[in-house]
């Protein structure tokens, strides 16, 4: 029985050591398993930061993308405006001019008077072109009131060459 005992505590001693030895390779592993979670969590960590950067650097360029396409868009809109207060000032112009053509015809489809030939020349006047208020004077010359008539060729020549 000593030796059966014997043989016991020498088998218990050796599979304690066995057990021993597993259990100080597997609080080794498990140090490393520790170590590696730890290593991917920084690894992660700094994975985030990256994904960060990069997201905040890819809406700087579209920020800035958006930002040079409104400027253009100002430009065009500026340049829209100019063209536009072109086109307004030349219409203005025009406008006296077509109001002394509708003078003219008033008084060509309806008889001969001399509140149409003033309102002629009150439109004439308004326009301040020499050049138009010269033909009319000679235009106005050829009217005549008892035929109710104009010298067509005179009124022609003065008034649209």
């Amino acid at each position: 029985m000593r030796i059966l005992a014997a043989i016991l505590a020498v088998l218990g001693i050796a599979g304690a050591a066995v057990f021993g030895t597993k259990y100080q390779s597997s609080q080794a592993e498990s140090k490393t398993l520790e170590d590696n979670v730890s290593s991917l969590q920084e690894e992660k960590t700094q994975l985030e930061k990256d994904l960060i950067f990069y997201k905040n650097t890819d809406l700087a360029k579209d920020n800035e993308l958006l930002r040079v396409k409104l400027e253009n868009a100002e430009e065009d809109l500026t340049a829209a405006r100019s063209r536009v207060t072109v086109l307004e000032t030349n219409l203005n112009k025009i406008e006296p001019y077509t109001d002394v053509i509708s003078a003219i015809e008033r008084f060509l489809s309806a008889p001969f008077t001399k509140n149409g030939l003033a309102d002629i020349e009150t439109k004439v006047s308004a326009l301040g072109d020499a050049e138009v208020s010269n033909r009319w004077a000679t235009a106005r010359a050829t009217v005549d009131f008892a035929n109710n008539g104009w010298g067509p060729h005179d009124f022609f020549q003065a008034v649209f060459f």
